[in-house]
């Protein structure tokens, strides 16, 4: 031990990024001493088993390993390792990492973006080999899905179910408008609450249709047969309204159907007005899109790309707009064909500008992709498991579950895309 001590104090030291010294054996060139490292280092650590390329929403895991500076394997945790993903739009993910306190680390993540990501690996500050590193994640292969993998229709209770969304936590909420109220329910679909009764008042409803969370999961409800919508907070206590009564003035609805949030701003399809009515969320009326080019639009959803799609149920078609109102497109034609529309009513967009159309008609969903381009329908005339009669909602979850609500089902059924 004296002899070690000693030679340790002849070494040439230089300052080190770590506290933690590891003495390792070796053979060379001192067998009775071994060799004394001070830190590791990034610029030689590496990565192992990141897939490329990676199914979307699937959860991946890969391995970090510390080396020291002349390529030995560190075998001591401690060290501030960090994950980030980077999408093609520029949008940046932390990614939870777990040392197992032996010199390796454990990144593991489920990405919610098509295409090329970028994922960058730290440590102590400083990139590791190779990093950063292109991955190509697929996007979800929509075509599979014809069976739901759950059906929920609340014991019985419910029998209208319309409009429907998801938030976040796996809690979704439902229009029910026989039952004049909103069901709420959790990750694992069981009820938490039920929200109003039939009624004019506060928190009441008539005909409720459309429903949408914010970002801060306040809910929205156009409530169609009171020509307005409500807000409520996250505890279902009412908030808000917007709309000034039933008319055609500005800040008028007249039996609103559907709703979306986007940037501050409430869009409605304002269905008897033939238009889209604009609101600020915390202010008054803001404008109207598209008055003279609807025939009953029944809902509405933003493109990540802040694109207005409108779903235009008397012309079997959805349109697309800026969300300054000026005129982009649309696509669709009256139908049972494929890329045909027979009462397209609920619609939503999902990360990655997939577009699903629930259609009343053609008892169906409708998979598009960003462009309008047709990839799949699911869903036919009967109540069998998968089949619809007079589909009404569709939404998708965190984990890009498809929920579609069915009127003469009287149920709720959950689509799984994997």
């Amino acid at each position: 031990m004296q002899q070690l001590t000693t030679k340790c104090k002849k070494l040439n030291t230089q300052p080190v990024q770590s506290a933690t010294m590891e003495f390792v054996s070796t053979k060379q060139p001192l067998p009775q001493f071994g060799q004394l490292f001070t830190h590791v280092d990034p610029a030689v650590s590496e990565i192992f088993n990141l897939p490329n390329p990676i199914p979307f929403g699937k959860k991946v895991e890969f391995t970090i390993f510390m080396k020291y500076h002349n390529g030995h394997h560190c075998s001591r945790g401690g060290s501030q390792v960090s994950v980030q993903l980077e999408s093609s739009s520029g949008e940046v993910t932390a990614v939870q990492v777990r040392d197992n306190n032996d010199g390796s680390y454990v990144a593991s993540f489920a990405t919610r973006n098509v295409g090329k990501v970028k994922v960058s690996v730290s440590a102590n500050g400083q990139q590791i080999k190779g990093s950063p590193y292109t991955v190509n994640v697929t996007p979800p292969d929509y075509i599979k899905v014809t069976k739901p993998s759950k059906i929920v229709n609340n014991g019985g209770s419910m029998v209208n179910p319309y409009g429907i969304v998801c938030g976040k936590n796996g809690v979704w909420a439902v229009a029910d408008t026989t039952k004049h109220c909103v069901y709420v329910f959790d990750g694992q679909d069981n009820l938490i609450k039920k929200i109003g009764s039939r009624g004019s008042g506060v928190g009441q409803f008539n005909d409720p249709c459309g429903v949408i969370f914010d970002c801060n999961d306040h809910l929205y409800v156009a409530d169609y047969g009171n020509h307005r919508v409500q807000k409520f907070d996250v505890s279902s206590n009412y908030m808000f309204q917007y709309g000034g009564g039933k008319g055609s003035q500005d800040g008028q609805l007249n039996s609103p159907r559907g709703v979306t949030v986007h940037d501050g701003r409430l869009y409605l399809a304002d269905c008897e007005n033939c238009r889209i009515s604009v609101f600020q969320i915390d202010d008054p009326f803001c404008c109207i899109i598209g008055k003279g080019k609807f025939n009953s639009p029944h809902d509405v959803a933003v493109k990540v790309n802040n694109q207005l799609l409108v779903v235009h149920f008397g012309g079997s078609c959805v349109h697309t707009f800026t969300l300054d109102g000026y005129y982009i497109t649309k696509f669709g034609t009256y139908g049972s064909g494929v890329g045909q529309f027979s009462g397209p009513g609920g619609i939503v967009v999902d990360l990655n500008d997939f577009i699903f159309i629930a259609e009343y008609g053609n008892n169906r969903v409708s998979v598009f992709n960003k462009d309008g381009n047709y990839i799949h329908h699911f869903g036919s005339c009967r109540s069998n498991k998968g089949q619809f009669k007079w589909c009404r909602g569709v939404a998708i979850s965190p984990d890009h579950k498809i929920y579609v609500s069915g009127y003469h089902g009287k149920r709720v059924q959950i689509f799984s895309v994997n």
